[in-house]
């Protein structure tokens, strides 16, 4: 609730800019306040861990329905998205981090155990630092290239995105294989 009023505020305030939905704090703070209560409720408070994962979904649906509802039935030109569907995105991974933590069910077996979702948590931190920097050049030095092969703007967006992330990974397993693995072996000596 608190991430969707200081969007609201946000939006308000400083209008429907890009930058100040994509790159402020008081913007994208849901999902850091989402996993600091997770974190409280499952080592201070772990037997009731599974109620309050209950309750927690029962009001991000509650607070969202009623958010959307409002904007919808005051007509208002608020962005339905800017506003609660961030929240919604954190509030997404939220629960799987919960149901990871759980550690039963389908969704651990099938999804979160599997490998390649593994494999791309090793390298993550990689993919954190480095898919913005790549994204950004791309779009820089490629777009015009691009549109002049005849793809529309979006199209051109589309498949640099998608060329970016891939690049990303790659560049990424080169910084876990070469770079982060060495210093991970270092941990022993911090005890």
């Amino acid at each position: 609730m608190i991430g969707i009023a200081a969007r609201l505020v946000s939006w308000i305030v400083l209008g429907n800019g890009y930058t100040n939905f994509t790159f402020q704090e008081r913007t994208r703070m849901d999902g850091l306040y989402l996993g600091c209560l997770i974190a409280l409720w499952k080592y201070y408070r772990p037997t009731l861990f599974q109620e309050r994962i209950k309750l927690v979904c029962i009001a991000i649906f509650c607070i969202h329905i009623l958010s959307a509802a409002v904007i919808k039935l005051t007509g208002s030109a608020i962005p339905h998205f800017y506003i609660i569907g961030y929240s919604t995105i954190a509030a997404v991974f939220a629960l799987l981090v919960c149901y990871g933590i759980k550690g039963a069910g389908i969704l651990n077996h099938y999804f979160l155990e599997s490998k390649p979702l593994k494999w791309l948590g090793k390298i993550s931190y990689g993919l954190y630092v480095y898919h913005w920097p790549i994204l950004v050049l791309f779009k820089i030095y490629l777009t015009t290239a691009v549109v002049s092969f005849g793809f529309t703007g979006k199209a051109a967006y589309i498949l640099l995105s998608v060329s970016a992330a891939i690049i990303a990974i790659g560049v990424s397993w080169l910084s876990y294989t070469f770079f982060e693995k060495r210093i991970l072996t270092l941990k022993h000596r911090l005890d």
